[in-house]
């Protein structure tokens, strides 16, 4: 699908440029820098006090059913070697996670030069991915939640473009690399990686007014990509995830605020919820349009991005009823891959409302720009949020009451035969990271000292969770 734009080409040169500037932004907001540690990163970080590769693949494979509840463990094993390489550093410990998030920066980039978006609008995009709190905050947390959104977005940009594209090796590179990311990192992905085959495969055969047969769809998957891909992730499945799950007693939706429809829906609309009244009008709007738009001279269609909108919501309850009938926690963050694609779908959709020829180019025009100013100061608020975070934690730590603590405490406490709380355990990882140097071998403990096999999955207080209160 081309989407005619009348910017010059000499200035879509700058497309690039400002996309970069603003995705670097976006990066910095959702850094997390000097953000004190808590619990789940705490059971990441303290992987990398264990004594050889050989020790944490061990822990990791006994710890998949019980303590890391389910995932590959791939993310432990580059976080192991993260830290191994450049010590004990905040920024060491969420490495992977922003380096996936560079990632998913760019396939979304591809995705939308592959899709003729609107250079306005590509470049917009950072902006409105400011207004997604709880899908970018995980660009700064030392867990699996963004390398899953890079490898959906990534196989979303590989599938959106061209044979010859395909064949060049960029192309290759984030198609093999986007699989490898997404298979490798977290389970979800092969939900996600053939839904979006299959829509991509569509959309190109819709945009034709063909149909798809089998043939096609296997060719456009990429035989020897999925092949490789589906291998890999079946072999680490039975290895990991597929041995079973900890056991709990909470109810699924202790950690929903909100009925489940209401929470979906804020999580994939979150600039729109998030801007109140002010955010209803400007979806309003957006409807409007869209009700009064008609195709453009070269079949334009906002279908395909309303699709991939339906899409997202589907998966997202497929994940939650997932959660549900295993008897585990529904969180909001389950539900970021499928934040990722309503995200890339928006700009999308508006550019095909642009290249409508009902209603005049004046109205479209000034409609989207009222619906986008509508929701600029949530956007922005966000932003100012995000950057009073950053100097807070960069130049008041909260972390002084235990700064003095060292090693040889937490040796003595261990050595004494008990096992500290989580909340001992998060502060002397935070005095790790804050002194800096190779992870203390006395973390390393944290799984060699304990039997987490009897373990059940319950609801501890806050300050067992959190040094500070760090949700998105």
């Amino acid at each position: 699908m081309s989407i005619d734009t009348t910017i010059p080409t000499q200035r879509r040169l700058w497309v690039p440029i400002i996309y970069a500037a603003g995705a670097l932004a976006l990066l910095v907001l959702y850094s997390s820098a000097n953000r004190p540690i808590w619990y789940d990163e705490m059971v990441t970080f303290t992987i990398g006090g264990l004594p050889n590769l050989s020790t944490v693949l061990d822990q990791i494979r006994q710890t998949t059913t019980n303590l890391n509840q389910g995932t590959t463990g791939v993310y432990l094993l580059t976080e192991y070697l993260s830290l191994s390489v450049f010590g004990a550093h905040w920024w060491s410990m969420r490495l992977p996670s922003l380096l996936t998030a560079v990632w998913a920066l760019a396939a979304l980039y591809v995705f939308l030069r592959a899709k003729s978006v609107h250079p306005l609008l590509i470049v917009a995009t950072p902006v409105l991915a400011i207004g997604y709190p709880t899908l970018w905050y995980f660009a700064g947390e030392a867990r699996t939640y963004m390398p899953l959104v890079a490898g959906v977005l990534g196989v979303l940009a590989y599938y959106s473009l061209t044979d010859e594209q395909r064949r060049k090796p960029a192309g290759r590179a984030i198609g093999w690399g986007s699989v490898l990311i997404g298979v490798l990192f977290h389970p979800y992905f092969l939900l996600y990686w053939p839904v979006i085959a299959v829509f991509t495969a569509w959309e190109k055969a819709w945009v034709q007014h063909q149909r798809v047969n089998v043939r096609q769809l296997v060719q456009h998957a990429n035989p020897k990509l999925l092949i490789v891909g589906a291998s890999i992730g079946l072999i680490l499945a039975l290895a990991t995830w597929l041995r079973g799950n900890i056991e709990q007693s909470v109810p699924w939706d202790q950690w929903l605020g909100s009925p489940l429809p209401t929470e979906i829906l804020t999580a994939l609309f979150w600039p729109f919820f998030d801007s109140g009244w002010l955010g209803a009008l400007s979806a309003a709007i957006l409807v409007l349009l869209l009700l009064a738009a008609r195709p453009g001279s070269r079949g334009v269609s906002p279908a395909p991005a309303l699709v991939l909108i339906g899409l997202a919501a589907a998966l997202t309850l497929v994940v939650s009823a997932a959660s549900i009938l295993a008897e585990f926690w529904v969180f909001p963050r389950q539900w970021v891959a499928s934040q990722a694609l309503v995200l890339v779908a928006l700009p999308w959709l508006a550019s095909t409302l642009l290249a409508a020829r009902k209603p005049g180019r004046a109205i479209r025009w000034a409609a989207l720009w009222l619906a986008a100013f509508l929701l600029l100061p949530a956007v922005i608020t966000t932003g100012l949020w995000k950057v009073s975070q950053l100097w807070q934690w960069n130049t008041n730590p909260q972390t002084a009451p235990f700064a003095e603590l060292s090693e040889g405490e937490l040796a003595g406490l261990l050595n004494e035969g008990g096992f500290p709380s989580n909340r001992t355990w998060m502060e002397f990882s935070q005095v790790n990271l804050l002194q800096g140097g190779n992870v203390w071998p006395t973390l390393g403990r944290y799984y060699t000292d304990m039997d987490w096999s009897t373990i059940t999955l319950q609801q501890p207080p806050r300050q067992e969770l959190f040094l500070e209160d760090v949700n998105p």
